[in-house]
């Protein structure tokens, strides 16, 4: 009789335990879906969200990936230039060896900006960067798109969120880089990245 007593308790706690739905984010678009989760607990949180307030600048990256065809063609006619040219053109000495020469395009590939004192503050339907006000809206959970006064301002149409935290933003998208001596008819897409926190 003992035992069978324990048996019956012991499968009444299993079956209890066992049939516990477990709790979380059932949300595929939140930042923290949990793909094990049963049952909704409210604990979603969304880009959308977090993104909201005053954000302190810290950085702005942009970077240009050339092509070694692109790269080649770039030095060959930068090569053209007389010293004189080329430094009034790019604020430095003309290379002369072909490691100054990557280096150089390596260089001018690759811009960081400080951006520390500047502001990036979220609304619900707007972003203002240095008292200029832009509409944005998200089209995924990680994007938000810019109205067209915004991208012929900034030059870009969407962010993707990278990071977003309570405490970090990171801001990446895609931008044509317009000019570079000789190459006008090529499009270069460059990548930027904005770096914030609060």
């Amino acid at each position: 009789m003992k035992k069978l007593t324990l048996f019956t308790i012991l499968s009444i706690f299993l079956c209890i335990t066992s049939c516990t739905k477990e709790e979380g984010c059932t949300d595929q678009t939140a930042t923290n879906y949990n793909a094990e989760a049963e049952k909704d607990d409210s604990s979603c949180i969304h880009y959308s969200d977090l993104i909201l307030g005053t954000w302190n600048g810290k950085t702005t990256e942009v970077s240009v990936e050339l092509s070694e065809e692109m790269t080649q063609a770039f030095i060959t006619s930068a090569q053209m230039m007389s010293a004189e040219d080329f430094e009034s053109e790019f604020g430095v000495a003309k290379p002369t060896t072909n490691e100054g020469w990557l280096n150089f395009v390596q260089n001018i590939t690759t811009e960081t900006e400080d951006i520390t004192g500047e502001t990036i503050v979220f609304t619900e339907a707007t972003m203002t960067i240095e008292d200029e006000f832009y509409n944005y809206e998200f089209t995924s959970n990680d994007r938000f798109t810019l109205t067209e006064e915004a991208e012929e301002d900034l030059g870009i149409s969407y962010f993707d969120i990278a990071t977003c935290t309570e405490t970090d933003l990171v801001l990446t998208s895609q931008l044509n880089v317009l000019e570079i001596p000789d190459l006008q008819n090529i499009d270069i897409t460059a990548t930027i990245t904005v770096t914030c926190t609060r």
